[in-house]
């Protein structure tokens, strides 16, 4: 059966009334809408519609609601992307230049200004580049066995992770350590860090080698860690705001923000046209009611890169959301942190 121009109308329609009201929708309120059909005309369509999969009727007496092969051909050819108002650019432009040169706090930024605007979840990433150097490491004593460890990368990320050891961590241990980092450690490649070249690195230090084995396994924890992509989400509890997604699904997906590797890989994923990603088109429960919107970024210097997005129910408003996400990516193009 053809979509005819006719099915297309009723259909986007449809999408738009029922993203705003979140109520099925009849063809007596498509009337309204559209002008020039009847009522009768309208039903007609909507029930080839529901034959063709587009719509489907979720009780015997309501109204039709969007499948999402609906919502994909919506995105895909009958969606009217909303133009964001100057005055809306300006702010998030003003939010956004509030991080200035640090990586980290200008995603947060976007993030933050991406949850207020489309009232869902945002996530952002941060990508490492394989060529990314170690730029600092500090080692701060924070009691006789425990040290807070903090690295610094050349891409300007800073991270830091509190240790206790099961050695006193005395002045000496921590000259030792410094002199170290200082000598051989910084300068050299994230990637170039790894189990083999810690261990060929303490027993280049022998006497000494033991005494730091605590301190640089931990230093080699965290520079994994450093140079995994990072995953960071604002604006959680837009979440709990729509009746599609329970309180219990809502826990279900704070819980699976909390394992950073299967969002990335999510998002590294092959996506529609406007990187929207529908959650029943995965293989996590916790999205089956829930979309995500995803772009690619890179900052305008092209040493960061990584996705930024949102999460929210099905029914969001991709009209707005698109075109938000776009502007934002576009911005962080044009942001150079060197």
């Amino acid at each position: 059966m053809e979509l005819s121009e006719r099915k297309q109308a009723i259909l986007a329609a449809v999408v738009r009334d029922y993203v705003h009201t979140g109520e099925p929708v009849g063809s007596k309120m498509l009337c309204d809408t559209l002008g020039g059909l009847s009522s009768a005309t309208i039903r007609n369509e909507m029930s080839d519609l529901v034959d063709m999969g587009y719509l489907e009727q979720p009780h015997t007496s309501a109204g039709r609601v969007p499948t999402i092969k609906a919502y994909r051909l919506y995105i895909d050819a009958l969606m009217q992307a909303a133009e964001l108002p100057l005055s809306e650019q300006a702010a998030i432009a003003r939010a956004i230049a509030e991080g200035g040169a640090d990586v980290e706090q200008t995603l947060a930024a976007a993030g933050a200004v991406l949850a207020g605007i489309t009232g869902c979840a945002a996530i952002t990433t941060a990508e490492t580049d394989a060529a990314t150097k170690i730029h600092g490491i500090e080692l701060m004593p924070m009691g006789l066995h425990s040290g807070l460890i903090v690295l610094v990368t050349s891409a300007g990320v800073v991270s830091s992770k509190l240790c206790r050891f099961s050695t006193a961590l005395t002045p000496h241990t921590v000259e030792l350590f410094m002199r170290l980092a200082h000598d051989v450690l910084v300068g050299t490649e994230l990637t170039s860090f790894n189990t083999a070249s810690i261990q060929t690195l303490i027993a280049s230090l022998g006497d000494n080698g033991l005494e730091l084995v605590p301190i640089v396994s931990a230093l080699g924890s965290l520079i994994e860690q450093s140079g995994r992509s990072q995953l960071h989400v604002q604006g959680q509890a837009n979440l709990l705001g729509y009746r599609e997604i329970s309180p219990v699904k809502a826990r279900q997906i704070f819980d699976l923000f909390t394992h950073d590797e299967e969002i990335i890989s999510l998002l590294n994923r092959p996506r529609g046209v406007h990187g929207v990603i529908f959650g029943s088109e995965t293989c996590f429960d916790a999205l089956d009611t829930s979309s995500l919107v995803v772009s690619r970024y890179r900052l305008g210097d092209g040493t960061h890169t990584g996705y930024i997005g949102v999460i929210g129910p099905i029914r969001m408003n991709y009209d707005r959301v698109i075109p938000s996400i776009g502007f934002v990516t576009d911005l962080l193009g044009s942001i150079n942190t060197n």
